[in-house]
Order: C-alpha cells, then structure tokens, then sequence
C-alpha cells in the first residue's frame, strides 16, 4: 500500500477503500482465531455447558464488531473529504501621497 501510495498510482480514496478491507479482515481472523482457542480452552477446563455461553457471548460480539464496527469504519474511511474554504484575499496598499494636490 505505500509503495502504491508512494509512485502515485492509488488515490486517497482507493487507499481508503484498501484501509477498510484490510481492517475488517483483521477484525474477522481475530474474532475466529480468538472464538476457537477459546472454545478450546473452554472446553477442556470448564466443560460443555460453558460453551454454551462461550456461544451466546460470540454471537453478541460479532453482532456488535460486524454491524456497529464495520459501519463506523466505513463512515469514517468513505466519507466525502471536506471542502477547502477558497477564500480570496486582495491586499490593496495606496500611499497618501498620491492623492496630494
């Protein structure tokens, strides 16, 4: 990504774009990789009965991270950037002698 940010070829919003996939491509490995050693571990320390709860807590999450996450990442990297105030300044400078009769 900084290479194509570097030679120019990617613009602000196709590095956004690649920001937010990748992102939420983390989010999802993690939710896996830590659901599954969990349950692991769940089970073999605390029994079966556990894991039912170890489920209902992984359904809440992923509701949580994949609908209130992913939709605040997307508002935050795919909105419209903000406008730039043009502001044209003139600076007029007469001296008084000028005008002297």
């Amino acid at each position: 990504m900084k290479q194509l940010k570097r030679c120019g070829k990617a613009s602000r919003t196709e590095t956004l774009l690649m920001v937010q996939m990748l992102s939420n491509s983390f989010m999802i490995l993690i939710n896996f990789l830590v659901a599954y050693f969990l349950g692991i571990f769940i089970v073999t320390f605390l029994g079966w009965a556990m894991l039912d709860i170890l489920d209902r807590l992984i359904n809440f999450n992923q509701a949580l991270l994949f609908g209130l996450a992913s939709s605040t990442m997307s508002i935050l990297f795919l909105r419209k950037p903000r406008e730039r105030a043009r502001t044209k300044s003139t600076i007029v400078n007469q001296t008084a002698s000028r005008y002297r009769h």
